[in-house]
């Protein structure tokens, strides 16, 4: 099996890759580690699964040298380009409701908007969360803030894409297909910690991390990261471009398979 959506170019390709990535982001704001800031981030998550603004937290702050050689990837390869040329209101997009309703049945557009209604959430509100946990206030590389908001911004068009929910084993099963994609340390962390905890540390009608059921459906959260690495790397993805095609195609299209059958766990 191979660990990573990506191909692998030549040791001395991916090497030069990686160096220059890492002074990017060193430069603009966005080290490879926070440690001040992971313990916080964890503490936050453990407190409230449900508050956005401690996984932007943990996330930041553990960065690892698996992403920053994917970041490199997209900020260099012609579909990350072209989508920075491109810049497509992402939000804007996805908080016109009206025009999304009026997509055909069955679309991408139109089951994103089944999505966040039936969730309550909104993709302005996930803008805000971002917000107040980040790290780095200021990215000071253009390339680097397109796409860190690029990747919030679409969170829920993965959601759609992989048919997880929002409760907490479907984050868990997004986060891990996302760790196969990105490589985020503070994702794979938060997914092994959550399985730990409902594993070692779950009792009946605990609630959030601790909640017995999140391990006995670890087979959707594994099955998450297996999903994500036999995918096509979604990231680069115009989903704009997306919204009006079949959700059933696009799933095709990016090798996500069928979306898991499971029985939602809410904190």
């Amino acid at each position: 099996m191979v660990f990573t959506p990506l191909p692998f170019g030549s040791l001395r390709d991916e090497a030069s890759l990686f160096v220059r990535t890492a002074r990017l982001m060193k430069r603009a704001g966005m080290p490879m580690f926070h440690p001040s800031r992971i313990v916080g981030g964890l503490k936050g998550i453990l407190e409230d699964p449900n508050d956005t603004r401690h996984v932007f937290t943990l996330f930041e702050s553990m960065i690892g040298p698996i992403e920053v050689r994917h970041v490199g990837y997209f900020l260099e390869s012609p579909e990350g380009r072209a989508l920075f040329a491109k810049q497509p209101p992402v939000v804007q997009a996805l908080t016109d409701r009206e025009r999304l309703r009026k997509m055909p049945e069955g679309s991408l557009g139109r089951a994103y908007l089944a999505f966040v209604e039936s969730e309550g959430i909104s993709a302005d509100g996930l803008v805000e969360a971002s917000r107040e946990g980040r790290i780095t206030e200021h990215v000071t590389s253009p390339e680097l803030a397109f796409l860190r908001e690029y990747m919030r911004d679409t969170h829920d068009l993965w959601h759609t894409l992989t048919g997880y929910r929002g409760d907490i084993v479907g984050e868990l099963s997004l986060l891990a297909f996302g760790f196969a994609q990105m490589g985020n340390l503070g994702v794979g962390f938060l997914v092994v910690t959550g399985l730990l905890m409902s594993g070692l540390a779950g009792r009946p009608g605990a609630k959030g991390l601790v909640d017995p059921r999140v391990y006995q459906n670890r087979d959707v959260v594994i099955g998450g990261f297996l999903r994500g690495l036999r995918a096509r790397w979604v990231p680069t993805t115009d989903w704009l471009a997306l919204l009006e095609r079949p959700l059933a195609e696009v799933r095709r299209e990016l090798a996500v398979g069928e979306a898991p059958a499971y029985e939602p766990v809410r904190a």
